[in-house]
């Protein structure tokens, strides 16, 4: 099989955004959307059929924004109860998430 680029699949250029990706032969959408400009669900979920003509962002969710905790500011000096280890939850973020990779998988030689 070919690594096939979808164009339903490919992300904004991170560099590019930045202003910092100057490659003509780029794979990712060189695209600049307005400020506030939502985040594409249909592409978040793994494909979006308008591709670079969809007016939604088409950027993946950072993970290290989805793993903060908002911890709210007290003004007591109280110490804090809940000690216990916060169980992080695992965000499905795209379809490389949805299954676990197996630890082993056999092959079978045909002779």
């Amino acid at each position: 099989l070919a690594h096939v680029l979808d164009p339903c699949r490919l992300p904004q250029c991170e560099f590019f955004a930045a202003g910092k990706c100057h490659r003509d032969d780029c794979p990712f959408l060189h695209v600049i959307y307005p400020e506030n400009t939502p985040i594409c669900p249909k592409f978040v979920r793994g494909r979006c059929e308008q591709g670079r003509e969809c007016t939604k962002r088409h950027v993946w969710k950072s993970k290290k924004k989805s793993r903060q905790l908002a911890i709210p500011k007290t003004s007591s000096n109280a110490p804090n109860v809940n000690d216990a280890p916060i169980a992080e939850a695992r965000h499905v973020e795209s379809l490389r998430d949805a299954y676990p990779v197996p630890d082993f998988i056999p092959f079978v030689l045909d002779d």
